[in-house]
């Protein structure tokens, strides 16, 4: 089995979807966390909904808000299994996900070689792959969080061991509740490679307007120290000029914030 975490805020409208999906699964070896994280909408009713129909194991946790990382951390402590999928609650699945997922896992560790945890790709609703085309002639490839971002040029499906994401729950800054996510798959990916695989599509993914990717300037601004802290860091790990570059630009925009907040 795995754990599919889902953190939310006030996502009442998508998460039918992304429910339908986790039912339409051909394989059902998994449990579902959701970590509301104060929502106002009728997300808890929803999902109590959800529970009385009886078709999936869902494991449901409310708190006051205090931010995605904050019910991230809150959701790998309910987790039951040995491996966590997090599933953002605007999102689906393809109805092979999980199986793919558990297939994954086996192989690699039939194959021997550390690994954090095992990755895929995502696509949008209209059915385009995101990043790179899906045409490695090696599908199989052991990467850091880093270098995978380098290689597919998206965001990517994760599915970590609950050990690693133990080992690394998100920070938290001068009362700050955001902290940008590759920060964190990088300290994991640090100790153990992701095995990807890097010509199949599991995630479906969509960018709201309210959401995190489409208000990254507004996020840079509110929270302006954790930024700094990640662009630090990824400065180290680039290795291009004109990455560095970007991250340098960025810490001192962040530096500027922090001075006007």
């Amino acid at each position: 089995m795995i754990s599919v975490l889902t953190p939310t805020y006030n996502r009442y409208h998508t998460l039918q979807r992304l429910y339908d999906s986790l039912c339409a699964q051909d394989c059902m070896s998994f449990e579902w966390v959701i970590v509301d994280d104060g929502s106002i909408d009728q997300t808890r009713n929803m999902i109590d909904a959800f529970i009385a129909e009886g078709k999936l194991q869902i494991k449901y946790a409310y708190q006051e808000n205090k931010g995605k990382p904050s019910a991230i951390n809150a959701g790998v402590t309910l987790c039951q299994t040995d491996y966590i999928f997090i599933v953002d609650s605007d999102d689906a699945l393809t109805k092979d996900a999980v199986s793919a997922l558990i297939n994954a896992v086996n192989e690699a560790a039939e194959a021997r070689l550390p690994f954090s945890g095992v990755g895929f790709r995502k696509a949008t609703f209209d059915g385009k792959m995101m990043g790179v085309p899906p045409d490695f002639r090696e599908p199989i490839l052991y990467l850091n969080a880093t270098e995978a971002a380098g290689v597919f040029k998206a965001d990517l499906a994760y599915c970590f061991k609950k050990d690693s994401l133990l080992r690394y729950p998100f920070p938290f800054y001068k009362n700050e509740r955001f902290f940008p996510e590759l920060f964190i798959w990088n300290k994991i990916t640090d100790e153990s490679k992701i095995r990807f695989n890097a010509n199949k599509v599991i995630y479906i993914a969509e960018f709201l307007e309210d959401g995190l990717t489409k208000n990254f300037k507004k996020q840079l601004k509110r929270y302006p120290y954790s930024f700094k802290v990640y662009y630090a860091d990824q400065f180290q790990r680039e290795k291009s000029i004109m990455k560095k570059s970007k991250m340098l630009i960025r810490y001192f925009q962040c530096l500027l914030y922090e001075k006007i907040k």
